[in-house]
Protein backbone atom coordinates (compact mmCIF):
# COMPACT_ATOMS: atom_id res chain seq x y z
CA UNK A 1 0.00 0.00 0.00
CA UNK A 2 0.94 3.40 -0.59
CA UNK A 3 0.80 6.11 2.32
CA UNK A 4 -1.15 9.18 1.60
CA UNK A 5 -2.10 12.64 3.25
CA UNK A 6 -4.37 14.87 1.49
CA UNK A 7 -3.83 13.39 -1.73
CA UNK A 8 -0.16 13.27 -1.81
CA UNK A 9 2.59 10.79 -0.64
CA UNK A 10 5.19 13.11 -0.97
CA UNK A 11 5.56 17.47 -1.31
CA UNK A 12 4.69 20.57 0.25
CA UNK A 13 1.54 20.89 2.66
CA UNK A 14 1.03 23.79 4.92
CA UNK A 15 1.59 22.83 8.59
CA UNK A 16 -2.69 23.26 9.60
CA UNK A 17 -3.39 20.51 6.20
CA UNK A 18 -0.71 17.98 7.91
CA UNK A 19 -2.18 19.01 11.84
CA UNK A 20 -5.74 18.16 10.95
CA UNK A 21 -5.41 15.47 8.14
CA UNK A 22 -6.31 12.22 7.70
CA UNK A 23 -2.92 9.57 7.15
CA UNK A 24 -4.38 6.86 4.64
CA UNK A 25 -3.56 4.04 2.89
CA UNK A 26 -4.30 3.04 -0.78
CA UNK A 27 -3.41 0.50 -2.58
CA UNK A 28 -2.77 2.00 -6.01
CA UNK A 29 -3.27 -0.29 -9.52
CA UNK A 30 -4.92 -2.87 -7.58
CA UNK A 31 -7.79 -4.42 -9.76
CA UNK A 32 -10.26 -4.55 -6.79
CA UNK A 33 -11.77 -2.24 -4.49
CA UNK A 34 -10.01 -3.16 -1.12
CA UNK A 35 -10.64 -0.28 1.36
CA UNK A 36 -7.94 -0.06 3.92
CA UNK A 37 -8.60 1.34 7.84
CA UNK A 38 -5.15 3.26 8.96
CA UNK A 39 -4.94 1.50 12.69
CA UNK A 40 -1.56 4.04 13.55
CA UNK A 41 1.93 5.79 12.59
CA UNK A 42 4.80 6.86 13.86
CA UNK A 43 5.73 10.69 13.27
CA UNK A 44 8.71 11.89 12.82
CA UNK A 45 10.02 15.79 13.14
CA UNK A 46 13.39 17.18 12.63
CA UNK A 47 14.97 17.12 16.15
CA UNK A 48 12.37 15.77 17.81
CA UNK A 49 11.63 11.80 18.89
CA UNK A 50 9.31 9.92 16.91
CA UNK A 51 5.77 9.91 18.22
CA UNK A 52 3.60 6.72 18.14
CA UNK A 53 0.25 7.64 16.59
CA UNK A 54 -3.19 5.30 17.20
CA UNK A 55 -5.55 5.87 14.63
CA UNK A 56 -5.35 7.62 11.73
CA UNK A 57 -4.94 11.65 12.77
CA UNK A 58 -2.09 12.95 14.59
CA UNK A 59 -2.64 12.88 18.24
CA UNK A 60 -1.91 16.01 21.19
CA UNK A 61 1.87 15.01 20.99
CA UNK A 62 2.06 14.63 17.40
CA UNK A 63 0.67 18.16 16.85
CA UNK A 64 3.07 19.58 19.61
CA UNK A 65 5.70 17.97 18.13
CA UNK A 66 4.66 19.62 14.72
CA UNK A 67 4.64 23.11 16.25
CA UNK A 68 8.15 22.78 17.25
CA UNK A 69 8.83 22.18 13.38
CA UNK A 70 10.88 24.82 11.39
CA UNK A 71 9.37 26.09 8.23
CA UNK A 72 10.19 24.00 5.41
CA UNK A 73 11.32 21.05 7.62
CA UNK A 74 10.60 17.84 6.31
CA UNK A 75 7.89 15.65 8.00
CA UNK A 76 7.52 12.04 7.87
CA UNK A 77 4.93 9.74 8.59
CA UNK A 78 6.37 6.20 8.67
CA UNK A 79 5.30 2.40 9.61
CA UNK A 80 1.84 3.29 8.54
CA UNK A 81 -0.04 0.02 9.80
CA UNK A 82 -3.36 -0.75 7.89
CA UNK A 83 -6.11 -3.56 8.29
CA UNK A 84 -8.84 -5.20 5.78
CA UNK A 85 -11.70 -6.97 5.66
CA UNK A 86 -9.49 -9.49 3.88
CA UNK A 87 -5.48 -10.07 3.96
CA UNK A 88 -3.16 -8.93 6.26
CA UNK A 89 -1.48 -6.24 4.98
CA UNK A 90 1.89 -4.83 5.04
CA UNK A 91 3.08 -1.43 6.45
CA UNK A 92 1.96 1.26 3.52
CA UNK A 93 4.96 3.14 2.50
CA UNK A 94 6.09 6.53 4.18
CA UNK A 95 4.49 9.92 3.69
CA UNK A 96 7.17 12.72 3.22
CA UNK A 97 6.10 16.38 3.57
CA UNK A 98 7.49 19.64 3.44
CA UNK A 99 6.17 22.11 5.37
CA UNK A 100 5.60 25.15 3.63
CA UNK A 101 4.82 27.35 5.93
Amino acid sequence: PTGQMAGVSSGKLPRNNVEIGKVVAELLEFDFDLPLTVTGFKFKVPGQPSVTVSGNRLNGQAKAALRKAKRGATVTFFDIKSRSSGPRIKPASPIVIELSN
